[in-house]
């Protein structure tokens, strides 16, 4: 949906580096530059600076990494964070979705 224009997506510039190091072992250097290349074209950047950071270090979240990426969305007012463990977000405002509830909303779907 990102792809075709319907939403804007972010991505948090920190997860650029997680998803370089997680996917780079089982598709090799090449291929996941080429994947990040690709997702970079359609997806705005999500600023990770010193705020976003100040932010995620006086946070009460039990992962730093989730802090961070709470953090981001507040920071660049983002409307909402996808995440497959929507748990590990304790948070009321951005909304929390997953990424199926997010497809089922966008569609219409039950």
């Amino acid at each position: 949906m990102v792809e075709e224009g319907t939403i804007q997506g972010y991505i948090s510039a920190s997860t650029f580096s997680d998803l370089y190091y997680i996917i780079r072992r089982d598709k090799g250097r090449d291929w996941t530059l080429d994947f990040l290349r690709q997702l970079a074209t359609f997806c705005q950047v999500a600023t990770v600076d010193n705020a976003v950071i100040s932010m995620a270090l006086t946070s009460t979240f039990k992962d730093f990494e989730d802090a961070i990426q709470y953090s981001s969305a507040i920071v660049n007012q983002i409307d909402a964070i996808v995440t497959r463990n929507p748990r590990d977000f304790p948070v009321t405002a951005p909304r929390i979705v997953t990424p199926d509830r997010l497809i089922q909303e966008l569609t219409n779907s039950p």
